[in-house]
């Protein structure tokens, strides 16, 4: 591959893609040396193996569920190329170009005022353990989370400017935006939520929450049998510090299966992590026995019902087997954060 072989634009027989009036397009690859097209080629070939099957069902995708795509479905491919550092867009991008920078032990860059800017502490390209690194040869990596629309990245090239050929790449990308993206982790169908966008948004305006196993973990089942050691737990237990909102909306309201008898502790608890709320609805005291006979059944029916007469789009749920109830009898959808699910 020598020489360019292509007249003009029009689909390439050796990229195998259509190459358009946007670099690399056939008048770059009639520039371009033997060994620049043959690396173009290497991208043009993953993007045609990348044509996997989109995930389908609904997805509330978690931390963990980040980092084990990013290593599992993001990085093989990411080997494949020659990338000499990746820049984070800002701040989502963050998560999985952080882990993609270590694991290929590359600088790792974000954007700042207009303009790339290489993130370094001990040492030129980073911290003390890339104190001994070389700039290599290769193309930056501009990488987010997730791609929607595609605007996010679009809109950072053109602020950027860039001159040097670079790659675009995000770790979850909807199946209409694969061909602006030279990799990506895996496709992703709507719907789906993310863990790390989901409690510092206006979803929390629109969603009912659990409380124990969502904000404040399970009660162990030893606890419960005393009144004075629940008392106890659900007064101090710190809470799942990850899913405490720090933005300026309030939960729509909290809808728990905790009886009314503990409404003061439990205020006071919400009030000490700061977690501001509408509502919160808790289960009629003088139905604690008809509870405790069948916990499932009885607490998912009270969500439920509150749930259907609600104007929430979404309940968030702890328990699976609660969830499948509230989904069975609201007929709206319920998420899983425990599951990585939504119904």
């Amino acid at each position: 591959m020598k020489d360019c072989q292509c007249a003009s634009h029009g689909f390439c027989e050796f990229f195998k893609q259509e190459m358009t009036s946007s670099p690399p397009n056939w008048q770059w690859c009639q520039g371009a040396t033997e060994a620049e097209r043959l690396e173009y080629k290497k991208v043009c070939d993953i993007k045609q193996k990348r044509k996997q099957p989109t995930e389908k069902g609904s997805k509330f995708l978690t931390f963990s569920n980040l980092a084990e795509d990013c290593i599992q479905k993001l990085i093989p491919k990411l080997h494949k190329m020659d990338i000499s550092g990746v820049v984070a867009v800002p701040r989502s991008g963050f998560l999985p170009a952080s882990i993609c920078a270590t694991v290929l032990n590359v600088p790792l860059y974000t954007i700042s005022d207009g303009k790339i800017t290489i993130c370094n502490s001990l040492s030129r390209f980073g911290g003390w353990r890339m104190g001994t690194h070389d700039k290599t040869p290769g193309r930056l990596l501009l990488l987010d989370d997730t791609t929607f629309t595609g605007n996010t990245l679009r809109k950072i090239k053109i602020k950027l400017g860039l001159d040097e050929p670079y790659y675009s790449g995000v770790l979850y990308a909807k199946p209409d935006t694969t061909d602006m993206l030279d990799v990506f982790g895996k496709e992703l169908d709507n719907p789906h939520l993310l863990e790390w966008h989901f409690f510092n948004s206006d979803y929390l305006e629109r969603t009912l929450f659990d409380l124990d196993g969502v904000f404040s973990p399970n009660v162990p089942i030893s606890e419960c049998l005393d009144d004075d050691r629940y008392e106890e737990y659900i007064s101090n237990v710190d809470p799942i510090f990850h899913r405490l909102p720090k933005a300026k909306y309030k939960l729509k309201a909290i809808v728990t299966g905790r009886t009314d008898r503990f409404r003061k502790i439990t205020e006071q608890w919400l009030e000490k992590h700061n977690i501001e709320y509408q509502d919160l609805i808790m289960f009629p005291s003088e139905r604690e026995k008809e509870r405790n006979r069948d916990h499932v059944q009885e607490v998912g029916k009270y969500k439920a019902d509150y749930y259907r007469k609600s104007n929430t789009r979404y309940f968030m749920e702890s328990e699976k087997s609660e969830g499948v109830v509230i989904r069975k009898l609201a007929k709206k959808r319920v998420i899983l954060p425990n599951h990585g699910a939504l119904l």
